[in-house]
C-alpha cells in the first residue's frame, strides 16, 4: 500500500510541473509570433501590392511612361488612391495576423489533444471491452438463471405429478392387500382339513419293513451305477491303451518300410559292386590268356552239359505245377468245407450264448427273488419306523418354521431400521463427498479463505478443462487432501533444516499452497505429455520443484546433494567469499552456480517468511511417480498460519469428513449385514419345503408297502415257475454246448486236412521254387560262358590296372556288403517289432470287446436294479389322493400369502416411495427458494446494486460462481467506467477547446479571404474609372491629350505595381505624419 502512495504522489506532482512549464511556453512563443508579425508588416503590405499589380497586369493592360505635367493633380491623385489601399492592406494584414494567432491556438490545441487521446483511446478500448465481457457474462448469467427456474418448476410440476399417481397406486394396493389377506385366510382354513384327512390315511399304514427295502433297492442301484462307471472307466482306458498300441503299429511299419528300402538299396548297391568286380576278375583272367583256343572248347562242352541239365530242370517244373494244380483245387474244396463248419461253430456258440444269457437272467431273476423273499418279512417294520421318523421330521420343521417366521420379521425389521439409519447418514455423506471431491478447493471454502479461492477461481481450477489440467480432489491431484496432508511432514522438514541453520521457521500461507498447486498440476501436465519440464513462473515468488518415485524425498536433491555442492564450491576457491554472500548476490554474481544450488538458497534464504507446498502423481508417465512443489514468500496474505496450526486445521477437516466416511461406511456395512441376514433367513425358509420332502417320502413308504403286500404273493407264484424255467433254462444250455463242442470237432478235422495241404502245397511250390531257381543259375551259367567264350576273344588288357581295379573294387564290394548286413538286421529287427506290435493290438482287441460285454452287463443290471427300486415307489391310492389334496391345499396357502406378502412389500414400497417422493417435493420447493435467491441476486446484479452479496447455494454453485464472476466484471467495469469518464472528461473539455479554436482558425481564414477580395474588387473598379477618363480624354481637343495621357500613363503604373513609387509613398506619407505628430 506504501509503496503504491508513494508513486501516485510522485506522479501527481510531476503532472502539477508539467503542466505548469507547458502554459509558460505557450505564452512565450505568441509574443514572439506578434513581434515578427509586427516587424514584416511594412514588407507584406508591399508585397501585396506588387501582387495585386501582377494580377492586374495578367488582364491585358498596358502601361505608358510620360513626362509628369501636372504634379498638383498628381499628387492630389496619389493620396487618394493611398488612403484606400492603406485601409485594405491593413485589414489584411489584421487578417493574416489573426489567421496566424488562430492556427498556433489550434496547433496548441491540437498538441494538447494529441496527448490526452491515446490514453482516452486506451481506456475507452478498455471499457468498451470490460462492457462487452459484462454483457457476455450477463446474458450466460441470464440464460444460467432462467435454466434454473424453468428446470425447478418443471421439476416441481413432475414431482407433483408422481406423488398423485404414486398415491393412487397405494390406495389400490392396499385395497388389493386386503382382500389378498381374506384369500390367505381361507387358504389356511382348507390346509387344515386336508392335513387332517391325510394324518387319518396315514395311521392307516402299518407296514415297517418297506423303509428297509428302499434303502436297499437305493443301495443296490448305487452299488450297480458304481459297477457300471467302473466297467466305462475300464472300457475307456482298454481303448485308449488300444489307440496307443494302434500307433505303435503304424510306427513300427513305417519303421520297418523305411529299413526295407534302406535294405533294397543296400542290396542294389553291393550287387552293382559284385558284378563290377567279377568284371573286373573276367577283364584280368582275359588278360593273363594266351592261348584261349583249348580253354574256349572247353567252355562250349560245359555249356553242352549245362544244357541238357536245364532240360531235366524243365520237366520237372512242368510236372511240379501240375501237382499244385490239383493240390490246390482240394485246398480250395476243403476251405469251403472249413466255412461251413466255422459258421456251424459260430450258430452252435451264439445259441449256448443265447440260452447262457437266458439262464442267466433266469438265475439273476431267481436270485433277486430269493433275495425280496429274505427281506419281505422286515420290510413293514421298516416302512412303519420310516413312517414315525417322517412325521417327528415334519412336526420338527414346522415348529421351526414358525420360529423362523417370526425370527424373519425381525431381521425384516433390523433391515428397515438399518436402511433408515443408512438414509439419514445420506445427504451428510454425500456432502462430505462433495468437499472432498473439491479438494483444497472445499478446505478453503470451509475456513472462509476468500483470496485462495479467488486464486483457483480466477485460474479456473473449478474447471476440468482448465490450463493446468488440474482435477481438484482427484486421487493423484494436488489438491486432493490426502496429498495436502502429505506435505505436512515436508514442510516440517524444511523447517528443521531452517532451525538447524539458525533460521526462522517458515509460516504457511494459504496463497502460496495454491500457487505450489497450480504449479505442480501443471509439471505434471508436462509430464504427461512429454513437454519440456520446467518452472511455470506464473507468480512472483520463490518455488523449488522435483520429480521422482513416491519414496523419493526431495530434500534429498534440494539441501543434501546441493549442500556439498555448495561446500565444493566454497572449497574449489573459484567463488571467493561465497559462504558469506546472500541468495541474491549469488544469483547476481554467478548465475550459473545459482542454477545449480538455487533450491538450497531457497530453503534457508532468511528472507522468507511464509511457505507452501504441494505433491501430486503422474498417471500416464512412470504411473505413480510425485511430483513435488514448494513455494516462498517474503511477505504473507491475511490467510497465513504456523505449520501446527495448518497441520491441525487441515487434518480437524480431514478428519471430519473421514468420520462421515466412516459413519456412512458402518451404516452401510451394518444395512448390508442385516439384508445379507434376511436374504440367508429368507432361504432357510426352504426347510418347510424340506419338511415337505420327508412327508411326502414317508407316504411313498406307505403306498410302497401296500403294493409290496399285494406282490408279494404274486412274487411267490413266479418263484415257483421261476425254478422251472432255471431248470430248462439249464438243460437248454447243456444241449447247446454238446452242439458246439460236435461242431468244433468237426471244424478241427478240416482244419487239420487244411493244414497237412497247405503243407503239402508249401512243400511243392518249395521244390518248385528251387528248381526253377536251379533252372534259372543253369540259364545264367549258359549266359555267362557264352559271355566268357566272347570275352576271350578280346585282346588282352591291362593287367596291372586291372589288378587295381579289382583290389579297389574288392574293398567297396566288402563296405557295400557290410551296409548290406546292417540293413538286413535292421530289417529283422523292425519285422520282428512289427509283428509284436501287430500282436499286442490283437490281444488288446480282445479285452476291449472283453470290456464292453463287461460294461453291458452292469448297464443291464443297473436298469434291473432301477427298475426294482421304481417298484418300491408306488403308494396307496388313499393315502396319494389325500397327499394331492394336501398338496394342492399347501400350493394354495403358498400362492395367497406369496400374494399378500408381494403386496404389502408393494404398499410398503408404495410408502417409501410417497416418502421419499414427498420429501423430494419438500426438497424442490426449498430449492425454489434457492432459486428465487439466485434470481433476486441476480436483478440487483443487473441493476447495478453492486454491494450486493453473491451467497454460494448448494447445488447452484455454478451459477452462483457465475453470478460472483459477474459482480466482479461489473465491478471491474465500474471502476473502468470511473477511469474512462474521468479521462473522458477532459478529454471533452480538450477536444472543445480544439473544436473552438478550428472553429476561430477557420473564421479568420474567411475574414482573410473577404479582405483579399475586397481588395481586388477596389482594383477593378480603379482600372474602370481610368478607363473610362481615358475615354473621355480621346473625345477632348489634340492639346490636352498629353496631359490625361500622362495621368492615364501614372494611374497604369500605380495600378499595375510600381513597387518603388508606391513604397515611396507609403514612406512619404509616414514622413508626413510623423511631422505631424
Amino acid at each position: 500500500m506504501m509503496a503504491n502512495c508513494m508513486m501516485n504522489k510522485t506522479r501527481f506532482w510531476k503532472m502539477i510541473y508539467m503542466t505548469r512549464t507547458r502554459n509558460e511556453g505557450f505564452l512565450s512563443i505568441k509574443k514572439v509570433e506578434e513581434d515578427k508579425m509586427n516587424k514584416m508588416t511594412i514588407r507584406k503590405k508591399a508585397m501585396l501590392i506588387v501582387a495585386a499589380g501582377m494580377a492586374m497586369q495578367s488582364m491585358g493592360l498596358t502601361a505608358y511612361a510620360k513626362e509628369i505635367t501636372e504634379p498638383t493633380d498628381f499628387t492630389s491623385t496619389v493620396k487618394q488612391t493611398q488612403s484606400k489601399e492603406d485601409v485594405l492592406a491593413d485589414a489584411i494584414f489584421q487578417a493574416q495576423d489573426t489567421v496566424k494567432s488562430k492556427k498556433a491556438l489550434l496547433l496548441e490545441a491540437k498538441a494538447e489533444l494529441d496527448k490526452v487521446q491515446p490514453k482516452y483511446d486506451a481506456t475507452k478500448q478498455v471499457y468498451e471491452k470490460a462492457s462487452y465481457t459484462s454483457n457476455q457474462i450477463e446474458s450466460s448469467a441470464n440464460e444460467a438463471v432462467l435454466d434454473a427456474m424453468k428446470s425447478n418448476l418443471q421439476d416441481i410440476k413432475n414431482k407433483k405429478e408422481d406423488l398423485n399417481q404414486v398415491a393412487a397406486e397405494k390406495a389400490n394396493a392396499e385395497k388389493a392387500r386386503k382382500e389378498a389377506e381374506d384369500t390367505y385366510n381361507k387358504a389356511v382354513s382348507d390346509l387344515e382339513k386336508a392335513q387332517k384327512i391325510y394324518d387319518e390315511a396315514v395311521q392307516n399304514m402299518d407296514d415297517v419293513s418297506f423303509k428297509e427295502n428302499v434303502e436297499k433297492a437305493k443301495q443296490a442301484i448305487d452299488e450297480a451305477k458304481n459297477a457300471v462307471m467302473q466297467a466305462q472307466t475300464e472300457l475307456n482306458d482298454a481303448k485308449t491303451q488300444q489307440e496307443e498300441l494302434s500307433s505303435k503299429v503304424l510306427e513300427c511299419e513305417a519303421a520297418l518300410s523305411d529299413s526295407q528300402n534302406k535294405l533294397q538299396e543296400a542290396l542294389d548297391a553291393k550287387t552293382n559292386a559284385e558284378n563290377t568286380l567279377a568284371s573286373l576278375q573276367q577283364q584280368l583272367s582275359e588278360a593273363n590268356g594266351k592261348d584261349n583256343s583249348e580253354q574256349i572248347q572247353a567252355i562250349q562242352t560245359e555249356i553242352q552239359n549245362l544244357e541238357l541239365e536245364l532240360n531235366n530242370y524243365n520237366s520237372m517244373i512242368e510236372s511240379m505245377n501240375g501237382e499244385v494244380a490239383t493240390l490246390q483245387s482240394s485246398l480250395s474244396k476243403t476251405q469251403s468245407d472249413l466255412d461251413v463248419a466255422k459258421s456251424n461253430v459260430e450258430d452252435a456258440v451264439s445259441n449256448y450264448d443265447t440260452k447262457v444269457e437266458e439262464q442267466n437272467k433266469t438265475q439273476a431273476k431267481m436270485d433277486e427273488m430269493e433275495e425280496q423273499a429274505t427281506l419281505k418279512d422286515g420290510e413293514i417294520a421298516k416302512l412303519q419306523e420310516a413312517v414315525e421318523m417322517a412325521r417327528t421330521k415334519f412336526e420338527e420343521a414346522k415348529a421351526k418354521f414358525d420360529a423362523e417366521s417370526s425370527q424373519l420379521n425381525d431381521k425384516k425389521a433390523a433391515v428397515e431400521a438399518a436402511q433408515k439409519k443408512l438414509e439419514s447418514l445420506n445427504d451428510a455423506y454425500q456432502d462430505a463427498l462433495n468437499q472432498w471431491n473439491q479438494g483444497s478447493y472445499g478446505y478453503f471454502k470451509s475456513i472462509h479463505a476468500e483470496y485462495p479461492l479467488y486464486m483457483m477461481e480466477d485460474e479456473n481450477l473449478t474447471n476440468k478443462d482448465n490450463l493446468y489440467e488440474c482435477k481438484l480432489g482427484v486421487d493423484t491431484d494436488p489438491t486432493n487432501l490426502d496429498n495436502m496432508i502429505a506435505t505436512i511432514d515436508y514442510i516440517k522438514q524444511c523447517n528443521a533444516l531452517r532451525k538447524q541453520n539458525g533460521l526462522n521457521e517458515l509460516k504457511v500461507d494459504l496463497s502460496l499452497v495454491v500457487i505450489a498447486q497450480i504449479d505442480a498440476s501443471g509439471n505434471i501436465a508436462q509430464l504427461e505429455h512429454n513437454s519440456k519440464w520446467t518452472h511455470l513462473g506464473l507468480y512472483n515468488c520463490g518455488e523449488n520443484i522435483a520429480y521422482g518415485s513416491k519414496h523419493y524425498n526431495p530434500f534429498k536433491g534440494w539441501y543434501d546433494s546441493e549442500y556439498k555442492l555448495y561446500q565444493d564450491a566454497i572449497a574449489s576457491g573459484k567463488y571467493p567469499n561465497l559462504e558469506n554472500m546472500t541468495s541474491m548476490e549469488v544469483y547476481s554474481t554467478w548465475p550459473d552456480l545459482w542454477e545449480k544450488i538455487g533450491h538450497y538458497y531457497n530453503i534457508l534464504d532468511e528472507r522468507y517468511n511464509y511457505t507452501g507446498f504441494a505433491l501430486g502423481q503422474t498417471v500416464k508417465v512412470n504411473p505413480g511417480c510425485n511430483d513435488y512443489s514448494q513455494t516462498f514468500g517474503f511477505t504473507g496474505s491475511d490467510y497465513t498460519m504456523t505449520v501446527d496450526e495448518y497441520e491441525k486445521s487441515l487434518t480437524s477437516y480431514v478428519n471430519g469428513l473421514k468420520d462421515v466416511f466412516k459413519q456412512h461406511e458402518q451404516a452401510l456395512e451394518e444395512y448390508t449385514k442385516a439384508n445379507e441376514e434376511l436374504l440367508k433367513a429368507q432361504k432357510e425358509m426352504a426347510t418347510y419345503k424340506t419338511v415337505e420332502e420327508a412327508q411326502q417320502t414317508y407316504l411313498k413308504a406307505l403306498d410302497d408297502l401296500s403294493k409290496g403286500q399285494a406282490e408279494f404273493n404274486t412274487f411267490m407264484n413266479g418263484y415257483l415257475a421261476q425254478q422251472k424255467n432255471l431248470e430248462q433254462a439249464k438243460a437248454n444250455v447243456q444241449t447247446a454246448l454238446d452242439a458246439i463242442d460236435l461242431a468244433k470237432s468237426q471244424q478241427e478235422n478240416i482244419e487239420n486236412q487244411i493244414h497237412d495241404l497247405n503243407s503239402s502245397i508249401s512243400n511243392k511250390m518249395d521244390a518248385l521254387s528251387t528248381t526253377k531257381e536251379l533252372a534259372k543259375q543253369v540259364q545264367k551259367s549258359i549266359q555267362d560262358k557264352e559271355a566268357e567264350i566272347q570275352k576271350l576273344n578280346q585282346s588282352k588288357l591291362d593287367v596291372d590296372k586291372i589288378k587295381a581295379n579289382i583290389s579297389k573294387q574288392e574293398s567297396i564290394v566288402k563296405d557295400k556288403t557290410d551296409a548290406w548286413q546292417l540293413a538286413f538286421n535292421e530289417v529283422d529287427q523292425r519285422q520282428s517289432e512289427f509283428e509284436s506290435a501287430e500282436k499286442d493290438v490283437k490281444d488288446q482287441l480282445v479285452v476291449v470287446d472283453e470290456k464292453k460285454e463287461a460294461l453291458k452287463d452292469k448297464e443291464l443290471n443297473l436298469s434291473k436294479k432301477e427298475e426294482d427300486y421304481q417298484s418300491l415307489l408306488k403308494l396307496s391310492q388313499n393315502v396319494n389322493d389325500a397327499f394331492e389334496n394336501l398338496e394342492n391345499a399347501k400350493n394354495a396357502v403358498v400362492k395367497a400369502e406369496t400374494v399378500k406378502t408381494d403386496l404389502a412389500a408393494k404398499v410398503k414400497t408404495l410408502e417409501k416411495s410417497l416418502d421419499q417422493l414427498t420429501m423430494e417435493y419438500t426438497k424442490l420447493n426449498s430449492e425454489k427458494d434457492k432459486v428465487d435467491t439466485i434470481v433476486s441476486c441476480y436483478n440487483n446484479l443487473k441493476e447495478k446494486k453492486l454491494d450486493t452479496e453473491v451467497l454460494t447455494i448448494d447445488g447452484y454453485e455454478s451459477i452462483c460462481t457465475l453470478l460472483k464472476q459477474y459482480k466482479a466484471v461489473l465491478l471491474d467495469l465500474n471502476e473502468k467506467e470511473q477511469v474512462y469518464q474521468e479521462v473522458k472528461h477532459k478529454f471533452d473539455v480538450l477536444n472543445t477547446t480544439y473544436q473552438n479554436a478550428k472553429a476561430d482558425y477557420d473564421q479568420a481564414l474567411i475574414q482573410e479571404t473577404n479582405a483579399k477580395k475586397e481588395l481586388k474588387k477596389n482594383l477593378e473598379d480603379s482600372n474602370k474609372e481610368v478607363e473610362k477618363k481615358q475615354n473621355d480624354t480621346q473625345q477632348s481637343s489634340s492639346v490636352n491629350t498629353g496631359v490625361e495621357t500622362a495621368i492615364a500613363g501614372f494611374g497604369m503604373t500605380t495600378v499595375l505595381g510600381a513597387a518603388g513609387a508606391v513604397v515611396a509613398t507609403r514612406k512619404l506619407s509616414r514622413k508626413e505624419k510623423h511631422a505631424k505628430k
